[in-house]
């Protein structure tokens, strides 16, 4: 029987509870999920940093509901939609 592969994602916190983005060389614009290039200007020279955790919250979400069977183990989970004033510098 052969394995699985696993379907979770790569965990590029390094296991610490911190929000990891990328910032570009080259244009120097920052982007969340990552990626081998800029979305921006495409460049392929991207510094892994850390947001620094300031912010204001404005909105949160409970979210109750799976939308699949794999999911239901996360739930129920809170979600906030925050604009940190200086996280990403």
């Amino acid at each position: 029987m052969s394995a699985r592969p696993s379907t979770r994602p790569e965990d590029w916190t390094g296991g610490v509870e911190v929000i990891r983005y990328q910032a570009c060389g080259a244009c120097g614009r920052v982007q969340y999920f990552r990626r081998n290039f800029c979305a921006a200007c495409g460049a392929t020279e991207l510094a892994e940093k850390s947001a620094s955790g300031e912010g204001t919250v404005y909105a949160t979400s409970l979210v109750a509901r799976a939308a699949t069977p794999e999911t239901r183990a996360h739930l129920p989970t809170t979600s906030c939609w925050s604009i940190p004033p200086k996280a990403f510098a």
